[in-house]
């Protein structure tokens, strides 16, 4: 099994601006978030990522996203 881990705020401060950056041009999602630490177990046909994040959002675009997901 393989492990990867990213816990150093320079490498996790660039991964939260790319998922941002792909969440607002894929989705139309605006949210800003705050990776603390990635975690990636590795088997031969699996892969676990755990995610340790802050995210912040606007209450109408939290309303947007739960709309478009659950239909309310």
């Amino acid at each position: 099994m393989d492990e990867m881990k990213i816990t150093s705020k320079f490498m996790t401060n660039i991964v939260s601006k790319i998922i941002t950056k792909v969440l607002k041009q894929k989705l139309g999602y605006n949210i800003n978030l705050n990776l603390n630490a990635i975690k990636i177990n590795l088997d031969d046909e699996q892969a676990h990522i755990h995610l340790d994040v802050d995210a912040d959002i606007d209450k109408d675009e939290l309303t947007k996203i739960i709309s478009a997901n659950v239909g309310l």
